[in-house]
């Protein structure tokens, strides 16, 4: 069990368009008809406990997600029975699959910490996908926005030191909290796991715990208790020649 250490947001407003997360300057502005819109395919919420998993590889597409509060990832099964994380979830992000040929969930997604879920009808979001032109852009934003991260995920596992990778991988965790106003100074939440980076990275959990000591003893950032500390975040980006220009303004659903 990971200990919840960050206050809660509130409940999820029935009215979308009451959200806290639309105040973020992360997402962009959103209209009336988009709140109608989202209201019209919307279902319960789910609140989950760390572990609990939101959907398997394979289950079939019935609803849609968006992570109101908290932390999940998602992964896929190799044939040796290893993870390969591919996204790490916070508040705002969607999960959604919508019809390319399958209908079934194609990765895992598992919470982490805890998680707070707005449910959407996935066959309703997929009408609206493909009858509205501002939905389909603003779906098509989001994945782009996915897509630069896995990029970015991608550059930290093969082109990079393992203490690079982590480290960049950490800042950007870090820099993504930021964004959500989830920050206390040089410090943020941090309720995932070695085993969870070093599946996103392809390095055992043993190499992780090495690459940790050696940041801490860099003095560059730490992790301790679940809280990941950044002492100078200018310098951690300048030592790692990390430009976070791919996390931007997005939609949210």
């Amino acid at each position: 069990m990971v200990k919840r250490d960050v206050q809660p947001l509130p409940e999820p407003p029935a009215n979308c368009r009451a959200c806290p997360l639309r105040q973020l300057e992360l997402f962009a502005p959103s209209d009336d008809d988009d709140h109608e819109r989202l209201r019209s395919i919307r279902g319960r919420t789910h609140r989950l406990k760390h572990g609990e998993i939101i959907h398997s590889e394979g289950d079939a597409v019935t609803r849609a997600f968006t992570l109101f509060d908290g932390y999940a990832i998602r992964y896929r099964t190799l044939a040796s029975g290893e993870r390969q994380v591919l996204q790490f979830m916070m508040s705002g992000d969607l999960l959604c699959h919508l019809e390319g040929g399958s209908r079934d969930w194609p990765d895992t997604a598992e919470v982490v910490g805890y998680a707070v879920l707005c449910s959407l009808s996935a066959p309703g979001l997929q009408a609206l996908f493909e009858n509205g032109i501002r939905m389909a852009h603003q779906i098509a934003e989001i994945r782009r926005t996915e897509m630069l991260l896995l990029e970015e995920l991608m550059m930290d596992m093969g082109q990079q030191s393992a203490f690079d990778g982590v480290a960049r991988l950490l800042l950007e965790l870090f820099l993504r909290e930021h964004e959500r106003g989830r920050t206390r100074g040089n410090r943020c939440f941090f309720p995932f796991r070695q085993k969870d980076i070093g599946d996103a990275l392809s390095l055992s959990s043993v190499h992780i715990s090495r690459v940790y000591a050696d940041l801490r003893d860099s003095d560059l950032m730490s992790i301790e208790n679940r809280w990941l500390t950044i002492p100078d975040r200018e310098r951690a980006m300048r030592r790692l020649d990390y430009e976070p220009s791919y996390l931007r303004v997005r939609p949210l659903l």
